[in-house]
């Protein structure tokens, strides 16, 4: 049964990858990796097993508007990139790879413009680290806050 989930999950990201064709061959002569990825959200806000934690994801624009504010489910000890990228349904990412990690350069379907980027925040703190490195905890609120490169 896990060998045809894995079949069919394999199937549909491959389908999906399809469609960003010309993104890939874009990225790969620039040199890096680009994609979108669904991610899950929990309809009940009730963990789905005792292997999860709920966390809260947030986008807020420049102006300090929430544009997305939606309960998440994550593995426990998961990072915060795979949590967004192995998700069920919902939101949106795009990210590019890098030697030193991952760049989530929008959230669903936001993605600022030049001279601006998506700052994560951890309960209202600017988080030092990267998505890869940020383990969501039961409860967090994790914004994706769009500001001004400095």
């Amino acid at each position: 049964m896990k060998k045809l989930i894995v079949v069919l999950a394999v199937f549909a990201l491959l389908a999906g990858c399809a469609q960003q064709q010309s993104s890939y061959r874009q990225a790969a002569e620039e040199g890096t990796q680009t994609s979108s990825w669904k991610l899950g959200n929990t309809l009940d806000y009730t963990p789905k097993t005792d292997q999860q934690v709920l966390f809260t994801l947030r986008v807020v624009g420049i102006d300090g508007n929430v544009i997305v504010d939606k309960k998440m489910a994550a593995e426990k000890g998961q990072n915060l990139f795979m949590a967004l990228s192995e998700g069920e349904d919902g939101v949106t990412i795009g990210y590019e790879e890098y030697p030193f990690g991952v760049f989530i350069y929008q959230v669903a379907g936001i993605e600022p413009p030049q001279g601006e980027y998506l700052a994560i925040y951890i309960n209202g703190k600017y988080s030092e680290k990267g998505a890869q490195d940020i383990i969501p905890l039961e409860g967090q609120t994790i914004d994706f806050r769009v500001e001004k490169i400095k």
